[in-house]
């Protein structure tokens, strides 16, 4: 663990660094860097699974409290199957790393007006914890906001910024377990409302729509976020300009970030939760926030994922594997995908990295 003499060697090198650096070109790949390594057993459950409410029950919803809402959901037969039932679907997997945590945590919610999808993933010594303290609060903050149904994307801005100031506010509590100086998470988060996907995230999460054809049965699909990582032209160019780069590391040739001419911090995201220390070389917590319009002609469905699941299942093969059901069966899509990885996870014993 970095402690504050560290922080201050971090600091004067960066400051070096910058005076040293001159304007110079630097080629940007056009490939978004993804994983090629792999994820292993220990399945996780749902952080929250919360349900449906019966059409008479929703002004009885609407009259109550936070409070009240919780009291009524914790006395609802938590059954995972019934999220299947509208359409939804979550799978996930710890990777093969030793004396580690699963470092993704993942909510499903939804209720008459709604639907909540969340995904992060942890990275360094306390990532799991953050991960989880993160994908608890970020929904607790959305949920108990007023605004939420009238100005959606207000509502996720001001909860990912009080999840900032709730991490700050742990580590000047000196609680370790969250400390935020060399770890971190990525965060996603996604509201389906009427017609309207909003997404607010940090880091790498990917986010997919599936588009249907008007003239034939084929799939077609488009990806929403724009990862962020350090082969972005506009991440990377911040992180030169702060005093960091970005360089390749040989043992799985993935682009990471580091002060220049040292050995760390080794980020393979641009932007996340917590890792203090990397800001002084252009890493950022800043979220992207934006809405996507729902063409019910041709938008079949969402997906959801790490980047490292794309190690061992094409996109366009989930988009197949899921356009074969209906939302009444997506659990059967889910299975079929996650018996693929772990056909992958038997015959590789390399394969590392957790995946949703």
């Amino acid at each position: 663990m970095l402690g504050d003499e560290s922080y201050k060697a971090i600091k004067e090198i960066v400051e070096e660094s910058k005076q040293q650096q001159t304007k110079r070109k630097f080629s940007v790949s056009t490939n978004l860097v993804e994983s090629t390594e792999a994820n292993t057993l220990h399945e996780k459950e749902t952080s929250f699974a919360f349900y449906d409410l019966k059409e008479a029950e929703v002004d009885c919803w609407l009259s109550k409290n936070i409070e009240e809402k919780k009291a009524y959901f914790s006395q609802k037969n938590k059954d995972k199957s019934l999220i299947f039932e509208v359409g939804m679907s979550s799978f996930c997997m710890k990777g093969r790393e030793k004396d580690t945590q699963n470092m993704l945590d993942y909510v499903v919610y939804f209720d008459p007006f709604s639907k909540y999808l969340s995904l992060f993933g942890g990275n360094g010594e306390c990532g799991h914890a953050i991960a989880n303290c993160v994908s608890k609060f970020l929904f607790k903050f959305l949920i108990e906001n007023p605004v939420l149904h009238i100005h959606t994307l207000k509502a996720m801005q001001d909860s990912f910024k009080r999840v900032k100031f709730l991490l700050k506010k742990a580590y000047f509590k000196q609680d370790y377990k969250l400390d935020t100086r060399v770890s971190g998470t990525t965060a996603l988060a996604a509201v389906k409302m009427r017609d309207k996907i909003y997404i607010s995230y940090v880091g790498d999460i990917l986010v997919f729509v599936a588009k249907k054809s008007k003239i034939n049965n084929t799939y077609t699909t488009i990806s929403l976020t724009k990862p962020h990582v350090p082969n972005r032209e506009d991440e990377r160019r911040r992180i030169y300009e702060n005093g960091g780069e970005v360089r390749t590391d040989p043992a799985d040739e993935i682009e990471r970030i580091y002060v220049r001419g040292r050995v760390y911090p080794g980020l393979r995201v641009s932007r996340c939760f917590g890792n203090d220390y990397a800001t002084l070389i252009g890493v950022r917590n800043e979220a992207e926030h934006f809405s996507y319009t729902i063409d019910p002609l041709t938008d079949a469905f969402m997906i959801i994922c790490t980047p490292s699941l794309l190690g061992y299942v094409e996109i366009q093969d989930m988009v197949n594997i899921f356009a074969s059901f209906n939302s009444k069966t997506v659990q059967i899509a889910t299975e079929l995908i996650a018996n693929k990885i772990r056909s992958a996870f038997v015959q590789n014993e390399d394969l590392m990295e957790d995946l949703a």
